[in-house]
């Protein structure tokens, strides 16, 4: 019961997480750098800016934080989204492999003959007519089917949400390093070196937690794939055949 409070039952619920993890996230360095980056004389200045909206700074400096690490969550989250454009594409690259060689081509096995001539290539080399193909023949099956997919899309999600949580504690850990790193450059400071390992440390150990996060959801992913051939063949057949006279057309 504890437990069923964190997970994430639909799509909305995993952006939630998301957007929650790059509010607490940013606020951490925010927090971190005041604390134990930022010189006396930068501190002072900016204690002198709030004290002038607050009487007492220290009361002043937290929800001025919290705003601007609410702000940033909205924009990393729903605007940027640095998870799926930054993050995955350019950090990890797994999304296009396993959606093209792992979920499509276990789809479309017992229907190859009827694919194009380098069908799965050109999917993995275009993220648009990759996710085109994926809407078709994954999401849209699974979407549509609540009753067979309910449970596996809640436990996938669940899981996709806590990578996606680890994945940004690391961009986070390493951006907050390259961040102090020029500022105390600029500043002519030295930046505590406990904070540097302790980052460095959260970098790693969050590199190697995401890859066993991925373990997790390629089971369910099968399940998900075995449903869909077992169940949905014919949808399944009839939408190849769209996608073969939409490439005869385009051609």
């Amino acid at each position: 019961m504890f437990l069923a409070m964190f997970e994430a039952k639909s799509y909305n619920q995993v952006r939630i997480g998301i957007g929650a993890a790059n509010c607490i996230f940013a606020l951490l360095i925010l927090i971190f750098g005041y604390a134990c980056v930022i010189s006396e004389k930068h501190i002072e200045a900016i204690d002198s800016i709030m004290k002038s909206l607050i009487d007492n700074p220290v009361f002043a400096l937290l929800p001025g934080a919290l705003v601007i690490s609410v702000v940033w969550a909205y924009l990393t989250t729903v605007l940027l989204r640095i998870h799926d454009r930054f993050y995955e594409p350019i950090l990890v690259k797994w999304r296009a492999s396993y959606d093209t060689d792992f979920i499509l081509r276990s789809i479309c096995r017992k229907f190859e003959d009827k694919l194009p001539e380098n069908f799965f290539n050109n999917l993995y080399f275009s993220k648009r007519k990759r996710d085109s193909v994926m809407y078709r023949l994954f999401y849209s099956i699974v979407g549509d089917s609540k009753k067979d997919h309910e449970e596996l899309l809640e436990r996938f999600y669940t899981i996709i949400r806590n990578y996606w949580i680890v994945g940004l504690a690391e961009i986070y850990a390493v951006f907050a390093l390259l961040v102090y790193a020029i500022y105390g450059v600029i500043a002519h400071i030295r930046i505590p070196s406990g904070l540097v390992f302790a980052l460095l440390i959260i970098a790693i150990i969050c590199r190697i937690a995401t890859n066993c996060i991925l373990d997790r959801a390629r089971p369910i992913t099968s399940e998900q794939v075995h449903v869909i051939l077992s169940s949905h063949s014919s949808k399944v057949e009839e939408a190849i055949k769209k996608l073969t006279m939409d490439k005869q057309s385009e051609e």
